[in-house]
């Protein structure tokens, strides 16, 4: 085993959770609760402190090709409450003069809220699922190819968003020294992932929620800032993030968890009104970055 940024080998990777996983079809969709109390085994690497998954060599992208999330669909009136207080700590940020790249557009819900305060907005989704709906419903322009072909094809990049895709990308080191050369002093990459340094994900420890197959790298503060830094770029600002979902979505992830307790919750799911309340939850582990390229 080998770590996956300082490809340091020589033994500095040790196992800081170790989760038997049994045999199953992995699951990248967003709202999977396929096999949700199954978790990886995680690696930390002493020398760069980069925490990574037992799955960091399996390539994903053929697997979020075939993805079609028809419980995302279900709750897309909770994603768009959710993605509403996010741009509400984004907004300032977007006007007119400003285009706009999404990567990991998925069912273009975060999309239709930014398209009406910017000049252009292009998502990027390898789901075609999701791809077409995000096209048809919300009539986005979505591509249906990877951020390296996108690349190819653009000289420049003006603001880049990625909210929660970090942590499932096949090279997140490459992604953004690829995104960093596209940058002008006036661009910027937003993004946002959980944060492995958080007290609910040390009190939590192997039984941490963010913890799960789909999630190949888990970041901190600290090894953010020193990826960034590596690529020229900064780290100006931090918001923390509040996730809104539906007490159906909620119940169903805690069957999952704990499959003893289906009793009780199955009834619950049978009720109409499960998924017409919204819950607010905000464990302070989810943050909001704001990078720009670094002062020469």
């Amino acid at each position: 085993m080998k770590c996956p940024w300082c490809i340091d080998h020589n033994g500095s990777i040790f196992i800081k959770y170790k989760l038997d996983i049994k045999n199953f079809d992995l699951s990248v969709k967003c709202t999977s609760t396929a096999n949700i109390d199954e978790k990886p085994t995680l690696y930390k690497c002493n020398k760069c402190k980069l925490i990574f998954s037992e799955y960091v060599e399996k390539k994903f992208e053929e697997l979020y090709s075939e993805v079609a999330d028809d419980l995302y669909i279900d709750q897309i009136p909770f994603k768009e409450r959710y993605f509403q207080n996010t741009l509400k700590k984004i907004s300032h940020h977007l006007d007119k003069s400003r285009t706009i790249l999404e990567i990991g557009s998925y069912y273009g819900v975060f999309g239709s809220l930014i398209k009406p305060l910017v000049k252009k907005y292009e998502g990027l989704e390898l789901s075609s699922h999701a791809a077409k709906y995000a096209s048809k419903n919300y009539s986005l322009n979505i591509k249906n190819q990877t951020i390296n072909e996108y690349l190819l094809d653009n000289e420049k990049l003006d603001i880049v968003i990625m909210s929660h895709v970090i942590e499932h990308l096949d090279d997140p080191f490459d992604v953004v020294k690829k995104i960093e050369n596209k940058m002008t002093d006036e661009s910027l990459l937003i993004f946002s992932t959980y944060n492995m340094d958080s007290l609910i994900a040390k009190i939590l420890g192997k039984h941490y929620h963010w913890i799960m197959p789909m999630h190949k790298f888990y970041f901190t503060k600290n090894t953010l800032n020193k990826l960034m830094q590596e690529n020229g770029l900064q780290i100006f600002d931090i918001k923390t993030d509040t996730h809104t979902i539906s007490l159906k979505y909620f119940l169903i992830k805690i069957k999952g968890i704990f499959p003893i307790l289906r009793f009780f919750i199955d009834p619950l799911l049978n009720k109409s009104w499960s998924n017409k309340i919204n819950l607010k939850i905000n464990l302070g582990d989810l943050d909001i970055y704001f990078v720009k390229k670094k002062l020469k």
